[in-house]
Formats: structure tokens, sequence, C-alpha cells
């Protein structure tokens, strides 16, 4: 005949509490691409400055003009910035915002943001996709 051990779980405390939850906050920073950061709006405005296209940069800056007369908080701006920037390097440098005319155009960009299912089980690529829609269409009304 076996004796059974009686286990008795003790409640934790708020020390064990406070450890477990540190643990399982560095294991979620550790997975995370710091990489991508949101720079301040200042970095993101000598961005702009720095482009090879001075027309699409006027257009920017007057986008921004119209974010800020908006009353659109800073990092409404920035990211809104940063999203037509990172458009702007996917086209050719010598294309114009103007010059994007046809749905496709935009589509091709949007579409290098799809993961295959093996690198996205969760299909969080969609999140980021409708992200840039919604911050282009804004740009292009």
């Amino acid at each position: 005949m076996r004796l059974q051990a009686k286990m008795t779980v003790k409640p934790l405390s708020p020390l064990n509490i406070w450890v477990h939850i540190i643990a399982i906050e560095n294991r979620f920073y550790r997975k995370r691409d710091y990489s991508k950061l949101v720079a301040k709006l200042s970095t993101t405005l000598n961005k702009i400055q720095n482009l090879s296209n001075s027309s699409n940069g006027k257009i920017l800056n007057e986008f921004l003009m119209y974010m800020k007369n908006n009353g659109s908080s800073e990092r409404h701006q920035n990211n809104n910035l940063n999203v037509i920037i990172e458009f702007y390097s996917y086209c050719d440098s010598n294309t114009t915002f103007y010059n994007i005319n046809k749905k496709e155009q935009i589509l091709s960009f949007l579409d290098t943001k799809i993961k295959d299912s093996s690198q996205d089980q969760e299909k969080r690529w969609i999140t980021s996709w409708n992200h840039f829609l919604t911050r282009i269409k804004l740009f292009y009304r």
C-alpha cells in the first residue's frame, strides 16, 4: 500500500507575487524588438528635411501643419509621419506623392506587411496592415 503525501498549497506572499510579475515582464520585454521604438517628433522632422525628394518634403510639412491645426497630439503626428516616410522609402525616390494615383501602388506597399503563417501564427500582421492603411488614407484625404 502506497502512502500519498498531502500537499498543501500556501497562498503566495506579496513578495512572491511581485517576483513572479517581474519574471513575466522580463520574458515579455526580451521578445520585443527595440530597434523599432518610436522616435521623438524632432527626429522625424529631421528625417523629413533629409528626404532626397524636396517636393515630398514640402508635402509632408504641409501635412504636419494640417495635423497641428486640427489639434493632433505630437504622438499622433509622429506616428502618421513615420508611416508616410516608410511609404516614401518604399516608392521610387523620383516619385512624388502627387504621382501616386492608383490603389495598386499603395496596396503593393501594404502587402509588404503581410507575413506568412509560419512567422505569424496569430496573424498579427493584419493589425499592422490596417494601421498603415488608416494613416495613408488620412494623408491622402
